[in-house]
């Protein structure tokens, strides 16, 4: 039986310790459990190829790519559930167009509070893509995934959508030709 604890990189100490502060704060848990799924959601496949063994890197990664799948379905729940509350005379195609910038919003949003690209491990090839010190969002979007799925396991679902409803109030700039209103979809 794979042992997470034993088989993932670490990250350096300080960083370790400032990320663990920051995202316990934002999942409202901390353990060591969730500080080894934490470790897993910031670690990038690229970085497992780079220092695993082959076998342990492909256990890893398909733990990663799960936690990685959870972390994708779970904001989509909560965003229709948000839409229904918060939108009810919104069309479907309102809708659909609302989730895919309100996806987009919530991760981009999360990446920037929690400042999560400065503690992904990445491989020596990927580490090539870093552009003034940020991490691409095709890099980063897999990490945020992942956070997510860790807070899907570890928080309520209440708690989870109460960070979307911040998320979705806060950050109406970032909505394009679509903004948020609690009295619907105006275009």
């Amino acid at each position: 039986m794979l042992n997470l604890r034993s088989t993932l990189p670490t990250l350096p100490t300080k960083l370790r310790e400032e990320a663990y502060q920051t995202l316990d704060r934002f999942l409202g848990v901390s353990t060591e459990e969730v500080h080894v799924w934490l470790t897993l959601a910031l670690t990038h496949s690229s970085y497992l190829n780079d220092v695993c063994e082959s076998g342990t890197a492909d256990l890893l990664r398909g733990s990663g790519s799960l936690l990685m799948t959870y972390g994708k379905v779970l904001p989509d729940l909560i965003i229709y559930h948000w839409a229904g509350e918060n939108l009810p005379s919104a069309s479907c195609g309102q809708a659909d167009e609302f989730h895919q910038n309100a996806e987009r919003v919530a991760r981009d949003t999360l990446a920037d509070e929690l400042e999560l690209g400065k503690w992904v491990l990445l491989g020596r090839g990927e580490a090539l893509a870093i552009n003034d010190g940020k991490l691409p969002a095709r890099l980063l979007r897999g990490s945020v995934e992942s956070l997510l799925g860790v807070a899907g396991l570890f928080c309520s679902y209440g708690r989870l959508y109460q960070w979307v409803d911040s998320c979705l109030q806060q950050a109406p700039a970032r909505q394009g030709d679509v903004s948020i209103s609690h009295n619907g979809i105006r275009d």
